[in-house]
């Protein structure tokens, strides 16, 4: 199991779904209520909130296509991919909410516009789970780092007059 260092866990609400993984039902159990993709964002969100998921057990899970797609988390063949990607690019994967339509772009090259819808969306589902990990501090070479602390705001306040 692994949770990340928690950003706003008190203010947020734990979801049913989260909830229903840590309790011991499958992904495929999970999806019977809600599709795939909701459900993976949903357990994603849950890890960025610092609740504790099981990861291999999910990645295992995960390997079993639903609805016709793979949602696992990035094989080691695309973890690197998506590694080089990210440093050919420049985009920071470990900040929360970059864009991974560059990552994606990157290893397919001029095959992105080509690419089946399935195939697209598996790498944007991989590239998902990357950028979720690397904000979580995992580097995908052992044991996580602690994550980067959050950049300073750009507008400060000035301190009040005595």
């Amino acid at each position: 199991s692994f949770s990340c260092p928690s950003r706003s866990a008190a203010t947020l609400p734990v979801n049913a779904y989260v909830r229903g993984h840590q309790s011991g039902l499958t992904l495929a159990q999970l999806c019977a209520a809600a599709s795939p993709t909701t459900v993976c964002k949903h357990l994603r969100a849950g890890l960025l909130r610092g609740e504790t998921i099981a990861l291999e057990r999910l990645s295992r899970e995960a390997q079993r296509p639903l609805e016709g797609r793979r949602f696992a988390f990035p094989d080691a063949n695309q973890w690197r991919l998506l590694a080089s990607a990210e440093r050919a690019t420049g985009v920071d994967a470990s900040v929360e909410g970059t864009r991974l339509k560059p990552l994606v772009e990157q290893i397919l090259g001029g095959d992105a516009q080509r690419c089946d819808s399935a195939a697209l969306g598996g790498w944007y589902e991989a590239a998902r789970w990357y950028a979720t990990l690397r904000c979580c501090g995992f580097s995908g070479e052992g044991e996580p780092r602690a994550p980067a602390p959050p950049a300073p705001a750009s507008s400060r306040r000035k301190p009040a007059k005595p």
